[in-house]
């Protein structure tokens, strides 16, 4: 995890920091997307560093889109506009009810940040903190669920909070080759089957749509794949 108060020392300083990231094997499809956590408002934070940032690596941090009612901000770095990185700040969720937006507060510890994300291997992180450079960092066995190929939600009411994951269970199912977890499974039954599904469907039309729209691409790779 990347620390606010010492982010470009232990972070952005290393100057291969950007070459370590971006240096990748360009013929392989990949995914442009890089989420960083800091423990500190991520907004108020990359505002704060752009001038010492374009100082230290000759390049402007463009600021593409931030949530403030999220605590996160999307940016890119000036030649590598292709890339976009998202940095959240650490933070709990409180749903005042299914399917609404949460209500969030920043917090200081990672460990406290993680049970507000949807999966297990979905909550996996890598230090670029220059005393443990590059450690994955798992502390919800989300390495474990992943070698034995399984979907597991963080906790119960995970697909009341934010039924759209019902459907993105499926889509990294499909996409990973991996079974949803038995009991995961029964809870995505339950919202299913819950009287205000439709309601909650309505409320967050868009992201179920974005969610289908991924996991029917995710299929159609699988029926393509030229095993």
């Amino acid at each position: 995890m990347l620390k606010g108060e010492n982010i470009l020392s232990d972070g952005f300083r290393q100057k291969n920091l950007l070459k370590d990231i971006f240096e990748i094997d360009t013929k392989t499809e990949i995914n442009f997307d890089l989420d960083l956590v800091i423990n500190c408002d991520a907004i108020n934070f990359i505002e704060e560093i752009q001038d010492e940032f374009f100082q230290e690596f000759k390049a402007k941090l463009i600021i593409k889109d931030s949530f403030k009612q999220f605590k996160t901000i999307k940016v890119s770095v000036q030649g590598l506009e292709e890339f976009e990185i998202e940095f959240a700040s650490t933070r709990s969720e409180a749903y005042a009810k299914p399917a609404a937006f949460p209500t969030v507060t920043i917090i200081d510890t990672i460990c406290a940040d993680l049970p507000r994300r949807d999966f297990t291997i979905n909550a996996l992180l890598i230090s670029l903190n220059s005393s443990n450079y590059g450690q994955i960092k798992d502390f919800v066995n989300g390495l474990k669920d992943i070698k034995t190929g399984l979907v597991k939600v963080f906790h119960d009411l995970s697909f009341i909070d934010d039924p759209t994951r019902t459907y993105r269970a499926f889509r990294f199912a499909a996409e990973y080759g991996f079974e949803i977890e038995e009991h995961s499974m029964n809870l995505i039954k339950e919202a299913f089957n819950h009287n205000d599904f439709d309601k909650w469907f309505k409320k967050r039309k868009n992201r179920f749509k974005i969610e289908h729209d991924k996991y029917l691409k995710a299929l159609n790779k699988v029926v393509n794949h030229p095993y």
